[in-house]
């Protein structure tokens, strides 16, 4: 593998990174957010399902999105709803706010298939299924670094800190 392929992995592992640590930021997220604003439980349920209701349409639709115009500016697109939909749930004053941002921050859990994609076709053909395999350790390692930043973060930044930080690896 070459200079390119390498500084491509490093940079398609630090997005999977980023999106292990926001597939748990829902559920790190939400109880913090339910307890300060007063919401049910029900309403928690529901920031939680927007993230994995999110990923749904966001794999269909970035995936199409991949096809028409290339994963590379795909990927371009998937970076900037990420830190868009971390940041607007940083800042949201209300659940009318912060609903469709986790939805957002779904969206790009979807679209982080993209990077995977953009990699392999850049990798020799001999390390394809090797590296392939190997994105998945990024994935685990940023659910293991979003849980610990959140207990971290959380306590100091509040929850809206946590948000914001989650988009460090971006």
């Amino acid at each position: 593998m070459g200079r390119f392929q390498t500084a491509l992995l490093w940079a398609m592992g630090l997005s999977y990174v980023a999106e292990g640590a926001k597939l748990g930021a829902a559920a790190l997220v939400a109880p913090t957010v339910t307890c300060e604003w007063g919401l049910s439980t029900g309403r928690e349920s529901q920031l939680t399902l927007l993230i994995f209701f999110g990923a749904l349409v966001g794999s269909y639709a970035f995936g199409v999105l991949a096809d028409s115009i290339g994963r590379k500016h795909t990927y371009w697109y998937v970076a900037l709803v990420a830190i868009a939909g971390s940041l607007g749930a940083a800042a949201a004053p209300t659940l009318l706010w912060l609903a469709p941002c986790f939805f957002l921050m779904g969206l790009v859990i979807g679209g982080s298939n993209v990077a995977l994609v953009y990699l392999l076709e850049y990798l020799p053909s001999a390390h394809r299924g090797r590296w392939g395999v190997m994105l998945a350790l990024p994935w685990a390692v940023g659910s293991l670094v979003g849980a610990v930043a959140a207990w971290v973060a959380i306590p100091w930044l509040t929850w809206r800190g946590y948000l914001a930080v989650l988009n460090a690896p971006y």
